[in-house]
Formats: C-alpha cells, sequence, structure tokens
C-alpha cells in the first residue's frame, strides 16, 4: 500500500510543478515573442517617420543605456506605385538587390489584397512587413525575422534544458521525500496490523476456555450447576476479562476518533489523593510500599473522569511491575513559576529495560515479557490508554530511570490548560 502511495505522491507532485513549469515558461514565451514583434514594427516604423527622411541613429559607446530603445534588425523600406510597381527603396544597414525587393513586394502586395492585413509576415521569405500611405504612395517596409526565430529557438532551448533539468532534481527531491512523508502511515499501518493481531490473539484465550467449558457443560446435561460450579465460574472470569479487553479497545477508539471530553474545573490534588488510598490496601496485600508527597490545590481544566481513570492506570502499573517487597512513591509538584506541575509514579524494579523497551510502553498491546505472560493479568493497553488521556488534555508522557532500581512514569501539564 505504502509503495503505490509514494508512486501517487511522485506522480501528482510531478503533474503539479510540471503544470506550473509549462505555464511559466509559456508565459515567458509569449512575453518573450511580443517583444521581439515590437522590435521589429519600431524598426519597420522608423521608415515612416518624416516620410522616410529620418536617419539612422548613431549610438553613443558611453551611453549604452539608451541602447535599449533602439532594436538592431536588418530591414528595407519600398516605394510603389497605385499598380504595386515598385518606383524605389531604401535601406539603412542592409545590402539589397532590386530583384530580392521586387519579389519582397509583391508577396506583400497579394498578402494585403487577399487577407485586408497592412501588416504581417511573409513565413516564405523570411520577412515581417507593414504598408502605409503617404503622399499618395504606398510605403512598405520589411524587417528581417532571422533575429526573431534565432531568439525564439535560443529561447525555446534554454527553458526545454531548464525545465528538464527541473523535473529530474524534481523527480529526485520527490522520491525522498515521498519516504519522508509515507513514513508516519507505515508506521500507523504497522501499528493498525499489529493492533488486529494483538486484539484477535487476547481475545482468542478467552473464547477458547469459554468454548471448552461450554462443551464440558454439555458434554454432562445430567450434573447439577453445583456440580459444574467450577466451569461455570471459569467461564465467568474468561468474560468478564474480555468485556474489560472490549471496553479498552473501545476506549482508544474513541480517542483516535477525537471525541471530546467534558471539561470542568478539576482540583487534581483530591483526584491523586482519592485514587491513591484505594491502592494502599493493594500494595499491603502484595508486600509493597507506598508513600505519597502531593501538592496542594493544584486547578486546572479538565476531564475528571478521564484525569482519575489516569492515575488509577499509573499505580496499578507501578504495582503490578514492582519488584518484589519494593517501593512505589506518588509525587504531585509545580513547576517553574506554577505554570506547570507533575505527576510522577516510580517504583523498583528487578531488571531494567533497554531504551527500545522504553520507547515502546506506550505501544498498544506491548508488554516487555517476550511471552506474553498474563499471570500478572493486563492486555498491555494500561499505558496505551494513559497516554492517550494524556493527549486529550494536551499533556505529556514521558518514563524514566531515576536510579538504577527504579523507573518513573511522568506526566506533565499545564495549570492554564484551556479546551480546545
Amino acid at each position: 500500500m505504502t509503495k503505490r502511495l509514494r508512486k501517487k505522491f511522485i506522480l501528482i507532485n510531478m503533474l503539479l510543478v510540471g503544470t506550473v513549469l509549462l505555464v511559466v515558461f509559456a508565459a515567458m514565451c509569449v512575453s518573450n515573442y511580443q517583444k521581439l514583434v515590437m522590435d521589429s514594427m519600431k524598426v519597420m516604423e522608423r521608415y515612416f517617420d518624416d516620410g522616410g527622411k529620418r536617419p539612422v541613429p548613431k549610438l553613443d559607446f558611453e551611453q549604452k543605456r539608451e541602447w535599449r530603445d533602439f532594436p538592431l534588425s536588418l530591414s528595407f523600406c519600398a516605394v510603389v506605385d497605385s499598380d504595386g510597381k515598385l518606383v524605389s527603396y531604401q535601406s539603412d544597414n542592409l545590402n539589397v538587390s532590386e530583384e530580392t525587393v521586387t519579389q519582397a513586394v509583391n508577396a506583400a502586395t497579394q498578402k494585403i489584397e487577399e487577407s485586408g492585413e497592412k501588416s504581417g509576415t511573409l513565413p516564405g521569405l523570411g520577412l515581417r512587413y507593414m504598408e502605409k500611405e503617404h503622399q499618395g504612395q504606398r510605403w512598405i517596409a520589411f524587417v528581417d525575422r532571422t533575429q526573431e526565430y534565432t531568439s525564439m529557438k535560443s529561447f525555446l532551448f534554454s527553458s526545454l534544458l531548464v525545465g528538464s533539468c527541473a523535473l529530474v532534481a524534481l523527480f529526485v527531491i520527490s522520491f525522498f521525500l515521498s519516504a519522508w512523508v509515507v513514513r508516519p502511515v507505515e508506521k500507523a499501518w504497522a501499528q493498525q496490523k499489529q493492533f488486529v493481531a494483538d486484539a484477535s490473539h487476547e481475545l482468542k484465550t478467552p473464547l477458547t476456555v469459554i468454548l471448552a467449558n461450554t462443551g464440558i457443560l454439555l458434554s454432562h446435561p445430567q450434573d447439577s450447576i453445583e456440580q459444574q460450579k467450577r466451569w461455570i465460574q471459569n467461564t465467568q472470569e474468561e468474560a468478564v476479562n474480555m468485556k474489560k479487553l472490549v471496553d479498552d479497545m473501545l476506549f482508544l477508539a474513541k480517542s483516535d476518533a477525537a471525541v471530546s471530553l467534558v471539561y470542568s474545573e478539576v482540583n487534581f490534588s483530591d483526584v491523586v489523593w482519592s485514587s491513591v488510598l484505594p491502592f494502599e490496601s493493594v500494595a499491603f496485600e502484595q508486600g509493597l510500599s507506598l508513600d505519597s508527597d502531593i501538592a496542594e490545590n493544584i486547578n486546572f481544566l479538565g476531564d475528571e473522569g478521564k484525569l482519575r481513570e489516569l492515575v488509577r492506570i499509573l499505580l496499578d502499573n507501578a504495582c503490578k511491575y514492582c519488584a518484589p517487597k519494593g517501593k512505589i512513591f506518588v509525587r504531585l509538584e509545580r513547576e517553574g513559576e506554577k505554570e506547570r506541575f507533575l505527576l510522577s509514579v516510580k517504583n523498583t524494579v528487578s531488571e531494567k529495560m533497554s531504551e527500545q523497551e522504553l520507547e515502546r510502553m506506550f505501544e498498544r498491546f506491548y508488554r516487555a515479557d517476550k511471552a506474553r505472560n498474563r499471570e500478572k493479568g493486563g492486555y498491555g493497553l494500561g499505558l496505551a490508554i494513559a497516554k492517550s488521556i494524556v493527549d486529550q488534555h494536551h499533556g505529556k508522557i514521558s518514563t524514566s530511570y531515576p536510579s538504577e532500581d527504579e523507573i518513573a512514569v511522568n506526566v506533565q501539564f499545564r495549570m492554564k490548560e484551556q479546551k480546545k
């Protein structure tokens, strides 16, 4: 899929930029051609000024700026009678034979009679002409179009060369840029496939157990409920676990769909306190030590239910993966000029995780236990849900090692965070 996406990106990019280049070069080509035509017209109109007696101006080398106003082109002018016969001709900068002038006059006269246009081109002779009436005579000025052809040919060649080089460079840039653009798509696609595979794996276990238990129950229809209580309870436990998994998956799906939260002014200090208290008994039963240092009256705008769920997930995760007879410590404190606050939940660990494992802690269904051991419960969705809640509140969540035998999950919020 990503290969097709890259090809489409490159193709669309090339078509868009290629179209822009084509329009730009076409506009420049038209503009350049019109400039050449105007220069030729100026040369021919000079013959009609003052009855053709205006001399060719002499250009001063020291005043080169004036050269721009005087185009230099090979030209000549013919005077013909009412019947189109050549009377005389003149040229300021070109030696031209009478035979050539006569041929040009005949061709121009014929075209004027056919089209009725007083100016135009003679493709067969490579000339541009212009006719005007003066003192009862017809004056026809001609200018050589070689300069037009040469200039346009040079311009088109340069445009083609520059355009080709630009397209090649664009293709190379688009090729490498497309890899960078589709990288998030590749990551999301891989995560989606992994999510489906993991979800299928996690759902398969309880379903297999439920089917096995119901099979046992059906094979003994004469037994009472008391006799089959073990299988019924086991089925119920697996159904509860599966419901919890489906609820967690539904929560993440809603988070991906950007479902809006119910914002209100929340006393986060009270939320943390009320969440820590129930876990004191859990920690005591597991032989763990749970301490806390919670700053008072930290308020900000958020969804109280989701924030309470966040703290519960972090505490539950710390209790599950704390080292035997280890310690859990919860700290809530202000940072900087009281614009930010930090919630940190740390616990002792038996073995330090690698940097790669730390980076993947917030991925869905990820657990450091490669054998996917479920002795401690859970499906590897807790920290993923915690990250989703933090993201919805525009905060930041990360992990760190405060010491060699401790790991901490840190959550940072802005106290003045507003609903967006």
